[in-house]
């Protein structure tokens, strides 16, 4: 805090009248004694003399100003006793002059703040001067914030007394601490916020960010600070081109996509507001970003599930139709091959009974897929299952040149479910692992224990409880990131010899089970499937 014009003019008129009396005739009475009171040796009238006359009036000019002052004024002697204080400075503290007059203002400070300010006394020097802010008792007991400053009075170069100003600064102080409690909220505020929050100056350039800007996003505050606000922007920057909206109207709201550090897009809707400085100069924008990548992928979900119901439908009734006229050929190559036992085109009727056989595998997963095949449900002991599923894999040769890294930590694996089922989504997951992995390999194969409640358990329609995480992944070649939406749908196959059923009756028969399944892959790298199932009441 600055002393105003009015104090600054009060304490020239300190030292020139200081100064006048030092050289007039009546100051060596000064020098060969105590420094007077200050209401002594500033306000009394002299002689008739022109000098007199002229130390009279600024005296008087000097007395006006001081008890005219909104701010406290002070005079001490060389060792700090009180000569002169004026009404602002009683009226401050609630005490009168006569009180204050000959004592010190040890009793107004706190004992550490007043030991600063007696060693300033002790150790003054002309050109010194101190001046802070204290915390003050008033004479009601209660505390006041003052802004205080303390200057030597030198008289021919030597330190006579000293003065300054005390100003009450509560009303600022308090003003300030609920401008800080408010900014401390309004940050808080902002930090925690799910959307991200981000401020703009005039040019487009970024001056803050929140915490879910720096989390979603994956830069670092410092990477974004004076960062083009463009640069996190997918195709053209609207709002900050548009700035004749921004400024004629008030929040306009956008379509967004928003780019990640590794390039990834975060679709989303922006509300932004231009806003001005005091003379109505636009001086930047406020926008707030709501992340709707969980709303698009639920979308999806949606899509997806109406997709597979329709297509359940459509793809129960045809494997009813095909299982009949199915189940007409078998009987009939199977009487036939009884009667042609000896002949020799024998090996057609058993051709005719294989190809059917695996005919029969496709209904019963279309059956399964459009959920007209009961579920028995038991509880079956996961772990066990992969033992089953991996005994299989070797015996088919399925494993080779492949290693096999299998760490089943759960310490609660029983679910309830159908095992036949449960061990053909195992199964189907495990061989397209090591159909990915032409040239071998690592499949990972992992168990463990989750909790889910609240927002981790809506995420996937989930009921708080706890749930078995199974966990398979490959390091083949991956899946291309257009296929990854589509690999649970039926017929859709990357596969030579494939009928794009075995995934999409993985996803039905999951869904059977009341879990969620999800896949994770990057091309030449390797897919990761995982699978979230409630355990059984007895785990």
């Amino acid at each position: 805090m600055e002393i105003n014009e009015p104090v600054s003019k009060i304490t020239e008129a300190f030292e020139k009248i200081s100064n006048i009396k030092a050289s007039s005739s009546e100051s060596q009475k000064i020098e060969n004694k105590t420094l007077v009171p200050a209401s002594e040796l500033l306000f009394s009238r002299g002689g008739s003399s022109e000098e007199t006359r002229g130390l009279n009036l600024l005296t008087e000019k000097f007395k006006l100003m001081a008890e005219n002052a909104q701010e406290g004024i002070y005079q001490l002697d060389k060792e700090g006793i009180v000569e002169y204080v004026n009404d602002a400075f009683c009226n401050n503290l609630g005490y009168s002059k006569e009180e204050f007059t000959g004592s010190t203002l040890r009793d107004l400070f706190f004992a550490e703040d007043y030991e600063k300010i007696k060693m300033f006394i002790k150790k003054a020097q002309p050109g010194l001067k101190h001046k802070g802010e204290y915390i003050l008792k008033h004479r009601t007991g209660q505390s006041i914030y003052i802004y205080y400053s303390i200057e030597p009075l030198i008289i021919n170069a030597e330190v006579k007394g000293f003065s300054g100003i005390m100003c009450d600064i509560t009303e600022r102080k308090r003003s300030e601490d609920i401008l800080r409690e408010s900014e401390n909220k309004f940050r808080s505020f902002m930090e925690t916020a799910s959307d991200l929050m981000l401020i703009t100056d005039c040019d487009g350039y970024i001056t803050y960010v929140n915490a879910a800007v720096k989390k979603v996003l994956g830069y670092s505050e410092k990477e974004l600070l004076d960062m083009h606000v463009s640069i996190l922007l997918k195709g053209n920057n609207i709002y900050m081109s548009n700035k004749s909206d921004l400024l004629g109207q008030g929040c306009q709201l956008y379509k967004d996509i928003f780019l990640t550090k590794d390039g990834l897009e975060v679709p989303g809707e922006t509300s932004v507001v231009a806003f001005f400085d005091k003379k109505g100069v636009f001086n930047g924008c406020r926008s707030v970003f709501h992340d709707l990548s969980q709303e698009k992928k639920l979308e999806r979900q949606l899509r997806q599930a109406q997709k597979l119901e329709s297509l359940g439908r459509i793809s129960g009734g045809i494997a009813h139709d095909f299982n009949n006229l199915l189940n007409a050929i078998v009987g009939n190559a199977t009487l036939l091959q009884l009667k042609l036992s000896d002949n020799k085109n024998i090996k057609y009727i058993d051709d005719i009974l294989q190809i059917s056989d695996r005919a029969s595998k496709i209904v019963t997963q279309l059956l399964s897929f459009s959920k007209q095949t009961p579920v028995y449900f038991t509880d079956v002991n996961l772990h066990n299952l992969f033992y089953d599923v991996i005994k299989i894999i070797k015996c088919t040769g399925a494993d080779k040149n492949i290693e096999i890294d299998m760490k089943l930590e759960a310490g609660k694996d029983s679910v309830s479910g159908d095992p036949a089922q449960l061990q053909m989504v195992l199964l189907n997951v495990v061989i397209n692992a090591c159909d990915a992995m032409e040239q071998g390999g690592v499949l990972s194969l992992r168990t463990s224990n989750i909790t889910l409640v609240g927002d981790c358990a809506q995420k996937y329609s989930f009921r708080d409880g706890e749930y078995l995480e199974i966990l398979i992944a490959d390091t083949g070649k991956g899946i291309l990131p257009d296929h990854l939406d589509k690999i649970f749908d039926p017929f859709f196959t990357t596969k030579e010899f494939g009928n794009g059923m075995g995934l999409a009756s993985v996803y039905g028969t999951i869904k059977k089970h009341s879990g969620h399944i999800m896949v994770d892959s990057e091309v030449n790298k390797g897919t990761a499937f995982k699978i979230i199932v409630p355990l059984s009441k007895e785990g």
